[in-house]
């Protein structure tokens, strides 16, 4: 048997509920006046759950897609009979007409490093960007190149993909933007760049195209697809986001069709989670108390009888249709047999048919278009009297090549996911040779196993829960194996092996490494031996990175929050350290999640952390009440204690006055905070301090003239800026202007500009304050182009003349040149030798720090004459707006210049993209066409200097883009054809 026949029934039997939801969608849908809807599928398992959504996606397909002769959607033949397949291939789709609803499927997973949103975000990502084309047309008879054309892409020059698609939508939607940096793997030190999580740019966007009212909003109504919901209290982002979706869609009235299937049991038996779905759907019915739910902003008890449906799956009365479809030669008296003892249970027949057709002998003349034999008819109805479809299963992986089991059986010791690398690693060991064919063979033809097939998929999976389960129990009896106990000795030493394996881990897909160290973590977390533990913490740790890198936030917490939360593997002041660097890195990551109470509290943990673990560090916060206090702090502890490294010190104050920071800017923005689903509550001692009024020194109860939470806030500033007197070179103040920088960039990217402008003028107080010029020019900049943004025209002007004064100010004093030197290894030559590849002239009010530090300095200048080149860029764009257009080609030949003068490639293909548009604006084809063939160069040598890196597809993108856009402007190559 193969997949081409893989024994799915035909659909019968649930016509009634399929009815209820086409009502539902129905409601959903109507764009005068949606009523946004949540439908619950629950049954038992085997019952259709699935099977019953996907039939409603293709009534959709069939009965609402179409446009003249097309339709957007592929049909339903690709995801019904596949119920892994929750989405159909975004490849298969028509993009050049428009989108006449969404569908996007989530599956959650029952195992180990389950991610729904970082899974299946990439199925959702081309088809918003399609909506927000939608959005763009006037009508439906609007031509839908002009609404590509609209947003970056002519239909006319080529044909849309779904490459295309991410790279027009990464400047739209940040989830477009994400997966086109997934897809490369981001870098570690990007991972934190975006401003947002994963699962809250899918929401973000989302809005975008479904809250009505917004210029954005495509009037388009569409589903959400969420199978399986009774495992999303296994995913970190899961149950915060479902609770969040729901809450939007209701309160904005989206049209859309919410779908969830859940295991109908488990619905009244997994009410203890606070974070699964059962909890979460009595809280959202109920308003029920929420205690330490995953979201303790969002109002309960709104999702009421007019949104909300329950569609109860009972065992189906009538099987026999669906069995002849498959087995058309069985006798009536044969059918009604093998009926008896299924139960209703579409999945159990599934499997009984299966049974039969890798069995051939079983049927007159050995096929199965006809009756059985009087024999095989027996053999079946013993097989199927137990009524246990798990017997069934059992035989038919008993009765497969030995091979096959054997590759299935030792990837059932991962889960219902499991890294193929893994299993044939173990193979290799237990069998002596690789499996991968074998795998594959388990998927076809014995539809067990799902993406074994695909080579370039470092990650299976079980077709069915059930189908793990057998195979479990399989292993302990397949004696090739060696045996339960030396499997599982086995099984422990090759995942320590892999974790070990720095050329693997170097080498290893991340979606691989994902799913290994949290096998290792599961194998070795509560381990009593303490190398066990640091195997378990390590992979935790790496964990945490791996998902940051995807930019799956939630998960990345979850993974540095087991690690925290473990027995610590050796009690070194080393350990200890490194935990408090961690709690650290969790309080950067809370804020960017909205999750500041959380956040106070990773921070305090930092603060107590090194007061309790350094020797007598409560005394950098209880006695540093200035500089000189601080200095005479730091003197008394040295001689105390001698014996201690003053870097112990040094690293505790740093860290200390840096949460120290963050926690007076979470207590100076206590009241107004945006606290996101998933946070905890705040607590008396968030923010460590408490402040009371005093009257001849006895505490008064009474409402303080400042807010308490204003006075927390300066308390803590102030002890953190104490520490300047010991650190010196105002470092402290200087990380407080760095950290509001911070958040005006985050405040900006979700279009909070007062926010953004508010940390960025108390930022240049600080700059200002110190004498950093440098500084002080970077925030003008950036204030110049959040008030464009607020549509300040005389603000911005203002902003972007004084940071331009200060940087021709300091470019203008007297300078010195310094040479660059790079030294070249020669074949021959025994050492490097040195090669001047240019000067560079640095102002002199550098000259006595170039003699400590020369890289840091060239590093200052450099990013001076960047600077200059952003403000004179920035200018320029101010001035096209205005219609000054000299003055703007004037602007963006000066910032030109200097990038070219410092080596800034990639400033000088937005400047030459600029002068370009300028150019066509002002007529000049062929001048417009020469500034971006250069910009298409300086990319293709961007393109060779990065091959072999992550960076390289950016711009192999970005030449395909500009090629595009030349090509539609009507450019031509020297010989006068089309570019």
């Amino acid at each position: 048997m193969t997949n081409r026949t893989r024994p799915t029934l035909s659909f019968s039997g649930r016509a009634s509920e399929l009815e209820t939801l086409i009502a539902r969608w129905r409601m959903a849908c109507n764009m005068e006046s949606p009523i946004p809807q949540v439908v619950l599928l629950k049954a038992e398992r085997g019952l259709g759950k699935t099977r019953l959504a996907l039939e409603f996606y293709r009534w959709l397909n069939e009965n609402v897609d179409g446009w003249l002769t097309k339709r957007y959607w592929p049909d339903a033949r690709g995801i019904v009979g596949e119920n892994l397949e929750v989405n159909p291939d975004p490849y298969h789709c028509t993009y050049e007409i428009p989108i006449p609803y969404l569908w996007w499927g989530l599956r959650a997973v029952d195992g180990v490093a389950g991610d729904a949103i970082a899974t299946y975000d990439r199925y959702l990502a081309p088809h918003l960007v399609a909506l927000l084309v939608r959005a763009s047309m006037k009508n439906r008879a609007w031509a839908v190149a002009e609404a590509w054309r609209d947003v970056g892409f002519d239909l006319a020059s080529s044909a849309l993909q779904v490459d295309t698609i991410l790279s027009i939508g990464k400047g739209i939607l940040s989830t477009a933007k994400i997966i086109f940096g997934a897809t490369t793997e981001a870098p570690r030190d990007l991972a934190m760049e975006l401003p947002v999580s994963r699962a809250a740019a899918v929401l973000s966007d989302m809005e975008k195209v479904f809250k009505p009212g917004t210029m954005t909003f495509a009037k388009t109504p569409g589903v959400i697809f969420l199978d399986d919901a009774q495992f999303a209290r296994e995913d970190a982002a899961l149950p915060t986001f479902i609770e969040r979706l729901i809450h939007m869609s209701v309160a904005q009235r989206w049209p859309i069709l919410i779908l969830i299937t859940h295991w109908k049991k488990e619905l009244a038996t997994d009410l203890a989670s606070e974070l699964s779905f059962a909890t979460l759907l009595r809280r959202l019915r109920e308003g029920s108390a929420k205690g330490d739910g995953p979201d303790t902003s969002l109002s309960v008890g709104f999702l009421t009888v007019d949104n909300f449906a329950e569609i109860d799956l009972h065992p189906l009365a009538d099987l026999s249709g669906a069995l002849h479809d498959k087995l058309p030669g069985l006798t009536e008296e044969q059918s009604a047999a093998i009926l008896a003892f299924m139960g209703g249970n579409p999945r159990f027949l599934e499997q009984v048919i299966a049974f039969l057709l890798e069995h051939e002998n079983f049927f007159e003349n050995f096929d199965p278009r006809r009756a059985l034999t009087v024999d095989g008819l027996e053999q079946t109805l013993g097989e199927t009297r137990s009524q246990e479809i798990f017997k069934i299963v059992l035989r038919r992986l008993r009765e497969a090549p030995e091979d096959v089991q054997e590759a299935i059986c030792l990837a059932s010791l991962q889960g219902v996911r499991f890294a193929k690398d893994l299993v044939d690693v173990q193979a290799q060991d237990r069998l002596g040779h690789a499996v991968r064919e074998s795998l594959r063979r388990g998927e076809d033809p014995y539809s067990m196993l799902v993406g074994t097939a695909k080579t370039e998929e470092p990650v299976g999976l079980f077709a069915e829960r059930l189908f793990q389960q057998v195979a479990q129990q399989r292993r302990q009896t397949l004696k090739s194996l060696g045996g339960e106990p030396s499997l599982q000795r086995s099984f422990k030493e090759t995942v320590t092996a892999l974790v070990d394996n720095g050329e693997y881990l170097k080498n290893a897909s991340s979606k691989a490494l994902i799913l290994i160290h949290g096998i290792a973590a599961d194998l070795f977390e509560r381990s009593s031996r303490s190398e066990e533990r640091f195997i378990a913490q390590r992979s935790l740790l790496e964990l945490g990175w791996l998902e940051l890198s995807r930019y799956s936030y939630e998960s990345a917490t979850a993974a540095y929050e087991r690690l925290l939360a473990s027995e610590p593997h050796s009690l070194t002041p080393g350990e200890g350290r490194n935990r408090i660097e961690l709690w650290d890195r969790l309080g950067m990551i809370y804020r960017k999640l909205k999750w500041p109470a959380k956040a106070a509290r990773a921070y305090g943990k930092v603060f107590w952390g090194i007061a309790n673990g350094i020797p007598d560090g409560f005394d950098i916060f209880l006695r540093a009440s200035d500089g000189n206090a601080a200095r005479e702090c730091f003197e008394r502890w040295k001689q105390k204690h001698a014996d201690q490294s003053p870097d112990i010190y040094l690293w505790g104050v740093r860290t200390m006055a840096s949460a120290l920071l963050n926690l007076s800017e979470l207590a100076r923005a206590q009241p107004d905070l945006e606290i996101a689903d998933g946070d905890d509550l705040f607590k008396d001692a968030s923010f460590i301090v408490h402040t009371r009024p005093r009257f001849n020194g006895i505490a008064e109860e009474r409402k303080p003239a400042v807010p308490e939470h204003l006075e927390q806030a300066a308390f803590l500033q102030q002890r953190a800026y104490s520490q300047d007197g010991f650190l010196g070179g105002s470092e402290v103040e200087k990380e407080h202007s760095e950290l509001l920088d911070r958040l005006a960039r985050a405040a900006e990217s979700e279009a909070d500009f007062p926010a953004a402008q508010e940390f960025l003028l108390r930022a240049l107080q600080i700059d200002t304050g110190i004498g950093d010029e440098l500084s002080q020019i970077a925030k003008l900049n950036d204030l110049g182009m959040i008030a464009g943004r607020r549509g300040n025209s005389s603000a911005s002007d203002e902003y972007l003349e004084k940071a331009r004064g200060l940087a021709e100010g300091i470019l203008a004093e007297d300078t010195f040149l310094v040479k660059l030197v790079v030294d070249e290894e020669e074949a021959g030559q025994s050492a490097p030798k040195p090669r001047t590849i240019g000067s560079v002239a640095v102002p002199v009010r550098f000259l006595t720090e170039m003699d400590k530090n020369s890289q840091a300095v060239i590093g200052k200048v450099r990013w001076l004459k960047q600077l200059a080149a952003d403000i004179y860029g920035n200018l320029a764009g101010r001035a096209q707006q205005e219609g000054m257009l000299a003055k703007a080609r004037e602007g963006f030949l000066r910032s030109l210049n200097i990038r070219k003068e410092v080596g800034d490639k990639e400033g000088m293909t937005i400047d030459l993209r600029n002068l370009g548009k300028l150019s066509r604006v002002e007529g000049d084809l062929a001048t417009a066409c020469s500034y971006w063939r250069e910009c298409v160069e300086i990319f293709r040598e961007l393109e060779r200097r990065d091959v072999g890196t992550l960076h390289v597809r950016s711009w192999t993108d970005a030449i395909k883009e500009m090629m595009e856009g030349m090509r539609a402007s009507g450019c031509t190559d020297d010989a006068n054809r089309e570019v």
